[in-house]
């Protein structure tokens, strides 16, 4: 198969996952023109005019790939490293997709919970009172991969121990104090379930594709990708979700994440007792180490504590930590 039937191929099985207004629409479009299609039947799936869409078609028919404007050349490292994003991207869609799957069932109609993930913020979603009031913010977490030295660089079992990003703490506080509106993590913990792992299952062409549109709205293209893998369903995807269903979401609000991290720096936080931690673990983050038996509340445990308690109440019980 030649490089442009690859990117051809792989382009129309994702392009109705795209925005109408990318760029990889008007190629689609092109290449069902030279397939016969009418124009008429084709400019809703596109917002290119007519002529750009032809001039594509031209750039087609002479069949080089590279001529095809934002598209470059990818290295086997830029594909190794696009399949291990494609999986946590992945690994983050179903998590997100089961949570909105429980949502209902977990706040048994006495919240409302509103899917802020169109935004691409840093809040998956936002929780309103029954009076329609905002009473905090979830942003969703995945948590598959052990900390295997933690017993003896923390001080927690692999198993019982959940990094977070110290810079990630911080922004949720400024979030949390600009808006007056807490703030909280929703981890999901299926130890074992890593990127690494999935992205062996995760087509090399896919990687490839997305590598080579590199310059052409990549999220985009991504999420496309991720979008086609989840809407298969095949025997891959439907065993990652069956992992994923069998695990449990803890909660731990950044107002807690903020305290715990103040009393156990130094012991939670390895990096700051690492000689040259930049230099040894390259591309690390400085992460605060949190229990998951100890220092986090399953999710129903928090959600029957924030039915049970007044807006007013609540608000300051999680501005303080105390429930989650």
């Amino acid at each position: 198969m030649t490089p442009l039937r690859r990117f051809l191929t792989r382009l129309s099985e994702i392009s109705h996952h795209l925005p109408k207004t990318h760029a990889l629409t008007r190629v689609d479009a092109a290449q069902r023109l030279l397939r016969g299609h009418a124009w008429e039947g084709l400019e809703a799936s596109t917002s290119a005019p007519l002529p750009l869409v032809e001039r594509t078609a031209k750039l087609l028919r002479k069949g080089a790939l590279y001529r095809l404007p934002g598209l470059r050349k990818a290295t086997a490292r830029d594909i190794a490293a696009q399949r291990f994003r494609l999986a946590q991207l992945l690994l983050g869609i179903l998590t997100e997709q089961r949570f909105g799957r429980e949502k209902e069932e977990l706040v048994a109609g006495r919240l409302t919970v509103e899917d802020h993930r169109l935004g691409r913020t840093d809040t998956d979603y936002r929780v309103l009172n029954g009076g329609g009031k905002p009473i905090f913010r979830i942003n969703i977490k995945f948590h598959g991969t052990a900390f295997e030295q933690a017993q003896d660089r923390v001080g927690l079992s692999p198993a019982d121990c959940f990094p977070l990003a110290t810079y990630k703490i911080h922004q949720a506080l400024v979030r949390q104090g600009d808006e007056a509106l807490p703030y909280v993590f929703l981890v999901l913990s299926a130890l074992g379930l890593t990127a690494r792992s999935v992205s062996e299952e995760i087509s090399e062409d896919y990687a490839w594709f997305v590598a080579i549109c590199a310059k052409l709205g990549k999220r985009d293209v991504e999420e496309a990708v991720v979008a086609t893998l989840v809407s298969e369903s095949g025997p891959f995807v439907t065993a990652l979700r069956e992992r994923i269903a069998a695990s449990e979401f803890r909660v731990i609000s950044a107002s807690k994440a903020e305290r715990v991290l103040k009393e156990r720096l130094f012991d939670r936080v390895f990096a700051l007792r690492q000689r040259a931690f930049t230099s040894a673990f390259r591309n690390a983050e400085i992460d605060m180490h949190f229990s998951l038996s100890a220092e986090m509340t399953p999710i129903r445990e928090f959600l029957r504590r924030v039915a049970e308690e007044s807006p007013q109440r609540l608000t300051v019980l999680l501005d303080r930590g105390d429930i989650a």
